[in-house]
C-alpha cells in the first residue's frame, strides 16, 4: 500500500495505492466540497466503488464519477476533473475491493434476501445530494 497527498485547491487529499487500485478517502472529499461528513458522500456511490476498511473509507473512480453526475453540490463537477487528471490519469478504473462483497451472497439465503430489501431501500431518506434513482 502507498499513500500520498495530492492538493484539490487548499484541501489535502488523500490518495491510496493498493492491489493495483487507486482509491480517494472519502473524508478527504468531503471536507473539500463542503459535506458534513464522509457517510453523506458514499451514500450516492454503488458499494462496489466504495472499499470500507478498518482505518479509512475510500473510492475508486467509478465512485468519483458517480458522485459528479448524482451529486449536486457545486465544486463537483471540478473535482471529478481534477480527480481524472491529477489521481486516476492512467485512464484505467481502479481494482475492486480485494475483500469479497457482501452483495455477492445469493438471494436464496436469508441474508441475500434481506441485502436486496436493503439495496432497494437505501435511497429512501438517505438525505444526501443525490438527483434521485437507486445507489
Amino acid at each position: 500500500m502507498n499513500t500520498t497527498i495530492k492538493t484539490f485547491g487548499k484541501h489535502p487529499i488523500g490518495i491510496i495505492e493498493q492491489d493495483g487500485g487507486t482509491w480517494i478517502a472519502a473524508k478527504d472529499i468531503a471536507k473539500a466540497l463542503g459535506y458534513p461528513n464522509a457517510t453523506k458522500i458514499i451514500q450516492c456511490i454503488n458499494p462496489a466503488n466504495v472499499n470500507r476498511s478498518s482505518y479509512v473509507i475510500t473510492v475508486n473512480r467509478e465512485g468519483v464519477k458517480e458522485l459528479a453526475y448524482k451529486g449536486r453540490r457545486s465544486g463537483l463537477q471540478q473535482f471529478h476533473r481534477w480527480a481524472l487528471k491529477e489521481v486516476f490519469n492512467k485512464g484505467q478504473p481502479a481494482a475492486a475491493p480485494a475483500v469479497p462483497l457482501v452483495q455477492s451472497v445469493p438471494s436464496a439465503c436469508p441474508l441475500g434476501a434481506i441485502l436486496e430489501i436493503l439495496q432497494k431501500l437505501q435511497h429512501d431518506g438517505c438525505g444526501c445530494q443525490c438527483s434521485g434513482g437507486s445507489h
